[in-house]
């Protein structure tokens, strides 16, 4: 656990500077590419996605409370 906070951390930044999507709502779309691609590591959505690599981890949890996510 504290290696994953340790890359977290270390990209958190970087995923900053990227975020065009930062302070909206997010889109069914989105959300969409979240539940089919759930295996794939949030770092790499978050690039695609244009969010923050935290906000893709909380809006993951969000969807796993849901039952969207396993």
């Amino acid at each position: 656990m504290a290696r994953a906070r340790a890359f977290d951390d270390e990209h958190q930044p970087a995923s900053i500077a990227a975020a065009t999507q930062s302070q909206t709502r997010w889109t069914d779309d989105e959300d969409a590419v979240l539940i089919e691609r759930h295996d794939a590591h949030a770092y790499v959505l978050a690039r695609e996605l244009r969010r923050t690599l935290y906000s893709v981890r909380h809006r993951r949890d969000r969807l796993r409370r849901r039952g969207l996510l396993p």
